[in-house]
C-alpha cells in the first residue's frame, strides 16, 4: 500500500490545463475534421468556508476563500459506435503551492446497439447515486458531498482503470433495469490517521490521506426504475486485493441506494459496508432531501453518518477519532440550471472527518485537548456549461 498526502504540488498546472484544452479544442479539428463531432463540458465552482474549531471539508477557523475547482469533459464522436471521452481537472487548495490537476477519466466507449455499452480505460465506477457525476455541483442541492460515502472514507472513487460493461432495458417501459459490471483497479481515498492513532501505529507524523490501490477489483451496480416516476433504487458492490506492508486483505464493499427526483423534490438515501480482513470494518450512509419552494429557491437538508470499528481494539482509546454525525441545512438560489448559489451550516459530531491539522491531531488527542464537535458555515457558487 502506498502512502502519498492528498496535497499534490504541480508545478506549471495553469500551462498543462491550457495545453489540453488546445489539444481537444484544436487538434480534432485539424487532424481528422470532427469539429462537429466534439462536445464540452465544464464544471466548476468555488466556496469559502469558517468553522468554529478544526478543519472540515471547505472550512477552516480563520475562514478559507482559496477552494476552487473546475474540470472539463470532452467527448468525442468518432463513429455510431465509437466515442472516446476524457475528463481532467484542476483544484486549489487553501495553502500555497496546494493547486493540482488529475486525470478523472479517460475511456473508449464502443456501442453495440442501444441496451449495451462497453468502456475500455480509466473509467467512471458505477457505484451508488454520485460516483459518475462526482464534480457536477449543479446536479445536487449541497455544495459538498455526504462525507460518510463520498469523502477520504475509502468506500468509492471517480476512476477505475479497466473495462466495464453496461446493460439496460429498453426505456419507455413501467419499470427499467440497468446494470453495470466492471473489473480492474482502483485507488481509494482515506483520512488514515483516526485509525493509526487509536491503534498507536503513528511511526511519527499521521498520515493525512492514504491512496490505497486495490487490484483484481470485480464490481457490479443495478438499479431498478419503478412505475413511479421519478423513483428509484439499487445496490452496489466491489471486491479486491489491498496489500499493505506485504500483508494482502481482501477488501469488499457493498450498498443501496434509493432516490427519488421530481420538479419541486429531490431526495436520496444511501447506504454503504465496507471490511477489509482484520484492518477495520466501516458502517456508512446518509439521508437528504431538498424542496423547491419557488423556481428559483431551494431549501435541503442531510444527515450523514459514518463509523468506524476496528478488530482487536474494542474500546478504541479516542472514539471521537473514529465516528461521524453531520447534521446539514441548506439554501440554494437558482439564476439558471447552469449556475447555482448554495449556503449551508454543518453541526458535526466527531473527529473522522473534522479535526485540526493532521500533525497536531495526536499531540491534541493525548492533551484532551481534541473537541469532537464543529460548526461550519459553507458558502459557495457551481456552475456548468
Amino acid at each position: 500500500m502506498t502512502r502519498v498526502p492528498i496535497r499534490l504540488t504541480v508545478r506549471g498546472s495553469w500551462v498543462l490545463l491550457l495545453g489540453w484544452l488546445a489539444l481537444a479544442g484544436v487538434g480534432p479539428v485539424r487532424a481528422q475534421g470532427l469539429s462537429d463531432r466534439v462536445t464540452f463540458h465544464g464544471f466548476a465552482g468555488w466556496s469559502y468556508g469558517r468553522t468554529n474549531r478544526n478543519i472540515f471539508l471547505t472550512g477552516q477557523p480563520d475562514g478559507d476563500y482559496r477552494q476552487g475547482q473546475f474540470s472539463l469533459n470532452v467527448a468525442a464522436s468518432l463513429s455510431d459506435q465509437l466515442h472516446i471521452i476524457a475528463q481532467p481537472s484542476f483544484s486549489q487548495g487553501r495553502e500555497e503551492g496546494a493547486s493540482a490537476i488529475s486525470l478523472d477519466y479517460a475511456f473508449a466507449q464502443w456501442r453495440f446497439n442501444d441496451a449495451l455499452q462497453l468502456r475500455l480505460g480509466k473509467v467512471q465506477q458505477p457505484f451508488g447515486i454520485y460516483t459518475e457525476i462526482l464534480k457536477v455541483g449543479t446536479l445536487r442541492p449541497f455544495f459538498s458531498l455526504p462525507q460518510s460515502i463520498y469523502g477520504p472514507s475509502g468506500l468509492a472513487t471517480d476512476g477505475l482503470t479497466g473495462i466495464s460493461l453496461s446493460a439496460a432495458t429498453p426505456a419507455g417501459k413501467p419499470w427499467g433495469l440497468s446494470a453495470d459490471l466492471y473489473g480492474g483497479g482502483i485507488d481509494l481515498s482515506e483520512f488514515i490517521a483516526p485509525v493509526d492513532i487509536n491503534r498507536g501505529d503513528t511511526l511519527g507524523t499521521p498520515v493525512d490521506i492514504e491512496h490505497e490501490i486495490n487490484r483484481d477489483v470485480i464490481g457490479f451496480r443495478t438499479i431498478l426504475q419503478t412505475p413511479v416516476s421519478g423513483l428509484s433504487v439499487g445496490g452496489s458492490a466491489f471486491t479486491g486485493v489491498a496489500e499493505e506492508a506485504g500483508i494482502k486483505n481482501r477488501n469488499t464493499v457493498f450498498g443501496f441506494q434509493a432516490e427519488y427526483l421530481s420538479d419541486v423534490w429531490s431526495i436520496r438515501a444511501e447506504y454503504a459496508h465496507d471490511a477489509e480482513g482484520q484492518k477495520y470494518i466501516i458502517n456508512s450512509g446518509y439521508v437528504e432531501a431538498a424542496y423547491r419552494l419557488t423556481s428559483k429557491w431551494q431549501v435541503a437538508a442531510r444527515y450523514d453518518r459514518f463509523t468506524n470499528t476496528l478488530p482487536g481494539y474494542p474500546s478504541p482509546q479516542f472514539p471521537a477519532l473514529l465516528r461521524h454525525r453531520d447534521w446539514t441545512g441548506g439554501l440554494a438560489y437558482w439564476f439558471s440550471p447552469n449556475l447555482v448559489l448554495k449556503a449551508a451550516y454543518h453541526d458535526v459530531d466527531g473527529n473522522r472527518f473534522a479535526g485540526p491539522d493532521v500533525v497536531d491531531i495526536l499531540a491534541d488527542a493525548n492533551a484532551g485537548t481534541l473537541n469532537p464537535h464543529t460548526h461550519l458555515f459553507e458558502v459557495g457558487a457551481q456552475f456548468s456549461f
